[in-house]
C-alpha cells in the first residue's frame, strides 16, 4: 500500500515538474509575458504617446507604431531597447457631416 504511493509519487513528480519546466520555457521563448500580458487596460487618463500598432517580426523583435506628439513613429522593440527607424507626421482624421451620405 505505502509501497504503491511512493512508486506513483516517484513517477507522477517528476512528471509534473517538467510540465511546470516546459511551460516556463515556452512562455518565455515566446514573450508571453503574465497573466495579463496580452490584455490592454482602457484608462480614461490622456497621455503623450499613443501605442497604434504592434508587429511581431521573431518572437524577440517586434515594430511599434506610436503616435507622439504630433507625429508618428516606427520603433523596433527589442529586449535591450527601442531604436527609431522612421519618423512622420501623425495623421489625423476629420469628419464631414453630409446630409447625402450612401
Amino acid at each position: 500500500m505505502i509501497g504503491d504511493y511512493v512508486l506513483r509519487l516517484a513517477i507522477m513528480l517528476p512528471l509534473v515538474c517538467g510540465l511546470i519546466i516546459a511551460g516556463l520555457w515556452l512562455a518565455k521563448r515566446y514573450n508571453l509575458g503574465g497573466i495579463a500580458g496580452g490584455l490592454k487596460s482602457r484608462t480614461t487618463t490622456r497621455s503623450a504617446a499613443r501605442l497604434s500598432e504592434t508587429v511581431f517580426l521573431t518572437p524577440a523583435v517586434k515594430l511599434a507604431v506610436v503616435d507622439f506628439e504630433g507625429k508618428r513613429l516606427l520603433l523596433a522593440v527589442t529586449k535591450q531597447g527601442a531604436n527609431l527607424l522612421s519618423e512622420a507626421p501623425a495623421l489625423s482624421f476629420t469628419i464631414e457631416d453630409e446630409d447625402d451620405a450612401r
